[in-house]
């Protein structure tokens, strides 16, 4: 994953699902506070819709409390 988002850090992500032509692309990163987070544990989640047509895919990501939407591309 490239770009403002980051859901890589210290941990590396589990994809849950690679997607399909009917189902979305899932995948998550924990981040415990034993494993370098401080004053608390961190949660990324990742969703792209793959089955939709085109180069250009919807997606959300959740960063803890924050959620961020858009369109992303394949490159």
């Amino acid at each position: 994953m490239t770009g403002a988002l980051n859901n890589s850090y210290l941990t590396k992500p589990q994809i849950i699902d690679f997607g399909s032509d009917d189902n979305s692309y899932k995948i998550i990163t924990t981040l415990r506070r034993e494993e370098g987070a401080g004053a608390g544990s961190n949660v990324y989640v990742l969703v792209v819709n793959e089955y939709e047509m085109g180069a250009r895919k919807s997606f959300v990501f959740l960063e803890n409390g924050n959620v961020y939407f858009g369109h992303c591309i394949h490159f």
